[in-house]
């Protein structure tokens, strides 16, 4: 540090030389009736503010003040590199190390914030401090100078023999000398420890501080296993499963349910049933009802079937798969009628054995 006339170092320099002055002085105020104030209460003020470090808090206030300059320098250079990764390395390694770079960024950005934080407290510390002891040591200064009303410390008893220097004022001016020195010096030392005591809560648990995206650490609780009691809830019931699962859905048992055609595909007939020609517009029905096997059905002659006494006509080949079309529902649905039934005419042994079957069937 350059010790100039107005330098820090300069003026203590200059106060403490000036401490065995101020002493002599206050030492002449005692043997004209002052009271009296031993040498050593003169210097502890100034051991004390001599203790604290001020050129530390400095220098550490520059240095902070540096660092703090050299990171925001180097963040503000992160966003540029992290467009350049993103587009340059495009893969899931590429996208953890750009998480990576991201989550550094955060923490930089902490430490940014906390050596901003430092660096501001303690230049105003230092700067605070310093006014203080720059103002004390200038008064200490003044205040020990060898002269009483005008006078060389020397020469103060001879002028009041000789009457030139009234007793009184050299007594008030000893006086007043004392007072101030040590209300000073008190009022100095009070203020740099408070200075020093806002720097600490001001900085108080920065470095234990966790970053912004790590969680606080859990507290660890100690669990004792308890014995199950009757009213502990049960275990868990699995869900139980919708109606609408369980049942099956009119379509999927429709289509299990054999129909009319494969009932009729499955019967032992040899030849395929004849019904009458289907009008050309068949009527909306409600939907034909099967009826069971063992019901009677009147059996009719339609007009275009063989008589006794005709040729029977051929078995006609068996088709391949195809679906049957249902009879129309006059002839499914219509009752039975409560008449008796008309009389048949002997059936002539040379008739078809499928028309006798399909007979028996019907």
């Amino acid at each position: 540090m350059t010790r100039s006339s107005d330098s820090l170092a300069a003026l203590r320099d200059q106060a403490a030389a000036g401490i065995e002055d101020l002493i002599d002085v206050l030492a002449l105020g005692a043997s004209i009736g002052v009271q009296r104030t031993r040498p050593d209460d003169i210097r502890r003020p100034f051991r004390v503010l001599r203790g604290f470090d001020v050129s530390g808090i400095a220098d550490d206030s520059h240095r902070l003040a540096a660092a703090y300059r050299a990171v925001a320098e180097q963040l503000h250079r992160l966003p540029e590199q992290q467009v350049r990764l993103g587009w340059g390395w495009a893969s899931d390694s590429g996208a953890q190390v750009l998480g990576t770079v991201v989550d550094h960024q955060r923490r930089a950005e902490s430490d940014l914030h906390v050596l901003r934080t430092l660096s501001d407290a303690t230049g105003a510390a230092s700067a605070g401090i310093d006014q203080l002891l720059r103002t004390w040591y200038l008064t200490v200064a003044r205040l020990s100078a060898p002269l009483v009303a005008g006078i060389p410390v020397t020469e103060v008893p001879q002028a009041i023999v000789t009457g030139l220097l009234p007793p009184s004022v050299v007594v008030d001016d000893i006086a007043s000398r004392a007072h101030l020195y040590f209300t000073t010096a008190r009022a100095t030392v009070d203020g740099v420890e408070e200075i020093l005591s806002q720097l600490d809560r001001a900085t108080e648990g920065m470095d234990i501080d966790p970053y912004p995206d790590d969680p606080p650490p859990a507290p660890v609780h100690l669990v004792v296993p308890r014995p199950p009691t009757a009213q502990s809830p049960a275990a868990e019931s699995p869900p139980a499963e919708s109606p609408a699962a369980e049942s099956p859905s009119i379509e999927s048992r429709a289509a299990e349910s054999p129909s009319i055609e494969s009932r009729a595909a499955e019967s032992p007939m040899t030849a395929d049933p004849v019904f009458p020609p289907a009008p050309l517009t068949e009527p909306s029905s409600p939907p034909v009802t099967s009826e069971p096997d063992d019901v009677d059905v009147p059996f009719r002659l339609s007009e275009g079937a063989p008589r006794s006494g005709d040729h029977p006509a051929p078995a006609a080949p068996e088709p391949p798969a195809r679906s049957i079309p249902e009879p129309p529902a006059a002839y499914a649905s219509e009752p039975r009628p409560s008449r008796p039934l008309p009389e048949v005419e002997p059936v002539d042994p040379s008739t078809s054995t499928g028309d006798l079957a399909l007979a028996g069937e019907q």
